[in-house]
């Protein structure tokens, strides 16, 4: 009997995951972050795994994402890199985050041949720790200041400032200094044939085609980056381009 059991399970394989689960040490498959959304995890991501999950966390990711997640590591100097405790990604689902440790992204790289695939969740749970102590509440409708003091509090809020900072600069946008000057009436860097924001024409303007996916594929990918912005977001930056797109805001916004 004991000889059978053997032979049983040298030939069954590994029982098979709850579907939707990956099980514990299974290869990671994940071939883009945004396909793992719906992933889920196989452990408890409780205390206990976020606290296995502090020092991968500090190996791995804390170069790029700072020691607190803040986006701030040394190397974020040199290229862009997330914050990790901004409203974007406070809301992604534990999969997404799973999945963005395994095949990496845009700037990125994939972390699935470096880190086992019960680490990658231990770290998402130390982040799913750090997220319940600093993440604002997002279960109501963000708060607009309207005309250009919301688009300025989009831009610092949404994620924009990741990768359009002044070391970053990616595709030769800066909005962390002047962002109106670097948005109205300027030529894309990438195709000059467009403005970044045609004032008083929201369709024509590269900034609200990226931001609705209406870009066309000649022209990059829409922003945010693997993710969109809550609907009133989009519809006040439209109304504000729609009325001109003055860059003047009377409520002391930068």
């Amino acid at each position: 009997m004991i000889a059978l059991c053997l032979v049983l399970s040298a030939t069954a394989g590994p029982w098979p995951a709850p579907e939707g689960v990956t099980a514990l040490g299974a290869p990671a498959e994940v071939v883009a972050r945004e396909a793992a959304a719906d992933l889920l995890s196989p452990m408890e991501l409780d205390a206990a795994a976020a606290a296995l999950g502090e020092g991968p966390y500090a190996d791995f990711c804390a170069s790029c994402h700072g020691d607190a997640g803040s986006g701030d590591g040394p190397i974020s100097a040199h290229m862009p890199a997330a914050d990790l405790m901004s409203p974007v990604t406070c809301d992604r689902s534990d999969g997404w985050l799973y999945g963005a440790i395994s095949a990496g992204g845009p700037v990125m790289p994939a972390m699935a041949h470096a880190i086992d695939p019960e680490v990658r969740w231990q770290i998402v749970a130390w982040l799913r720790r750090e997220h319940a102590q600093r993440c604002p509440e997002s279960d109501t409708a963000p708060t607009l200041r309207e005309g250009w003091c919301g688009v300025v509090d989009a831009v610092n809020t949404q994620g924009c400032l990741t990768c359009h900072n002044t070391a970053a600069k990616l595709g030769g946008l800066d909005l962390s200094v002047e962002p109106g000057e670097a948005l109205v009436g300027v030529p894309s860097s990438q195709w000059p044939e467009i403005l970044r924001v045609a004032p008083g024409d929201p369709d024509a303007s590269l900034l609200y085609q990226k931001l609705t996916g209406t870009q066309g594929p000649e022209r990059g990918a829409q922003m945010p980056l693997g993710s969109q912005l809550d609907p009133a977001i989009i519809a006040s930056v439209r109304a504000w381009i729609a009325a001109g797109a003055e860059t003047v805001c009377d409520e002391g916004a930068p």
